[in-house]
């Protein structure tokens, strides 16, 4: 089988070192980030931010939440600083934002804990914004979908190393603090990778410099036919551009468009809202419940693991099973595994108080679907739940589609972290767990009504089926 026929272009690059980095990297400043946050409020280790200040759950709900209010913050912010300081600049914002916030975050204190998870927050949505942005206009062709899914790959490896990491913070005084630094080594990397990678070509002919454009472009092509490619790709893409200029926002309430600016701001929400990061943050709690507190750093490893897998293999399963499969077969899945959480966990014994290690086999069946969620969630909504957004904004309109898809998904995710240690309090894990059954259930009829299948068809095709 030839170079071509096996799916890279004869004479086209297998890396492109500045999209591939970027790709990596920013996906790993992120999992790192999300990651430690299993540890630090985890109130079953002698180390951990709660175990050492003790707060209420009030207190507990804004540090589990203010990286996320923190993301809304940057995700806002994002839309306009990558066009008007160019994508190099943001992501290098990125990188300081989240060196700060880890410093402010490691003086120990709940008040430095929140300052410092919120600016890192910021951090994470202007890299949620300019990763892929910049990865999408520099890499060739051929690589874009692959460093797309890069992206999602090294977060759920982020997040893996993070869990790793917890294991050794607990043996640390004040452990929680060397925890929260977990994201400097990806932040000063990307710092180091920004010196040495071009500007996005396209957004220097976009402003003016196409001098420096041209340069650049030198500088991510190999082959004269490639830079004359990417020439008319850009002018087609700047073209595009002008259209959505002259747009405002008001646009996404036309009749014509509002089917996809529903469907794909709707599909960003329940993404998170599917309950995700409950596991993620808090993953630790169920596991003391059930009385696994003496081996929920191995579990919350292998919860990393399996998070990680799931997103490997469905950039494999999108265009042969098709979105709406995924994404209804995952929803329903990740359904019953909560209806199966909420069942068993009432006869597994409740070491909550004690932190023993009584358990039947409800507490084995609990703990079972538990793990099994990342998996199902990275087999459909994780990655799935970004594809759809892409393909039912219009041309015209994406930007701003985007803008609020992403906001949406960082104010739906700071609900499910602010507000879970709150209803655990209040209702329980049973009927915490309901609730998230019937949203998952929500989901399924979600798609199944407004979700078009897209499997084959071009991206202006896409679209067309979310047209009025």
């Amino acid at each position: 089988m030839t170079a071509s026929e096996g799916g890279t272009p004869q004479g086209k690059r297998w890396v492109d070192p500045a999209s591939f980095f970027v790709s990596v990297l920013s996906g790993a400043v992120m999992g790192l980030a999300i990651g430690n946050m299993a540890f630090v409020l985890d109130d079953g280790k002698a180390q951990s931010l709660i175990a050492r200040h003790h707060p209420s759950t009030l207190v507990l709900q804004f540090v589990g939440g203010a990286m996320q209010l923190g993301g809304v913050c940057g995700a806002m912010a994002a839309f306009r600083a990558t066009d008007g300081w160019g994508r190099k600049a943001v992501l290098y914002a990125v990188a300081v934002f989240m060196l700060a916030g880890c410093a402010v975050a490691s003086v120990g204190s709940i008040p430095a804990v929140i300052a410092g998870r919120a600016l890192s927050g910021v951090s994470i949505g202007l890299v949620s914004h300019a990763g892929p942005m910049y990865v999408n206009e520099v890499a060739p062709s051929h690589l874009r979908a692959p460093y797309g899914v890069f992206i999602q790959v090294s977060t759920n490896l982020g997040i893996l190393a993070s869990y790793a990491g917890n294991a050794g913070a607990e043996t640390l005084t004040h452990g929680y603090r060397y925890a929260l630094l977990f994201p400097v080594p990806a932040a000063l990397a990307l710092l180091i990778v920004l010196a040495f990678i071009p500007e996005s070509p396209r957004w220097l002919f976009s402003v003016g410099k196409a001098e420096l454009g041209e340069k650049a472009l030198a500088r991510i092509r190999t082959t004269p036919e490639e830079v004359a490619e990417e020439r008319v790709q850009i002018a087609a893409a700047l073209e595009e551009q002008a259209l959505d200029a002259e747009s405002g926002w008001g646009d996404l309430l036309d009749a014509r468009y509002r089917r996809g600016i529903a469907t794909g701001v709707a599909t960003a929400v329940l993404q998170v809202a599917t309950g995700i990061d409950m596991f993620t943050n808090f993953a630790p709690k169920t596991l003391k419940q059930c009385g696994f507190s003496g081996h929920d750093s191995m579990y919350t490893v292998v919860f990393g693991v399996i998070l990680t897998a799931g997103s490997a293999i469905t950039g494999w399963l999108v265009n042969r099973v098709g979105r709406r499969t995924l994404l209804i077969s995952g929803g329903g899945a990740m359904a019953v595994l909560f209806l199966v959480m909420a069942v068993f966990i009432d006869i597994a014994p409740d070491n909550s108080d004690s932190g023993g290690a009584d358990r039947n086999y409800a507490s084995y069946v609990t703990v079972a679907a538990l793990l099994a969620f990342p998996g199902i969630f990275n087999l459909g909504w994780g990655p799935v739940g970004w594809i759809i957004p892409s393909e039912a904004f219009p041309q015209r309109l994406r930007a701003k589609g985007m803008t609020l898809a992403v906001c949406g998904n960082w104010i739906a995710d700071w609900f499910v972290v602010f507000t879970y240690p709150w209803m655990l309090t209040q209702f329980g894990p049973r009927w915490t767990w309901a609730f998230y059954c019937a949203v998952n259930v929500g989901a399924v009829g979600f798609v199944w009504r407004w979700v078009r299948e897209t499997r084959g068809l071009s991206l202006e095709a896409a679209m067309a089926l979310y047209s009025d």
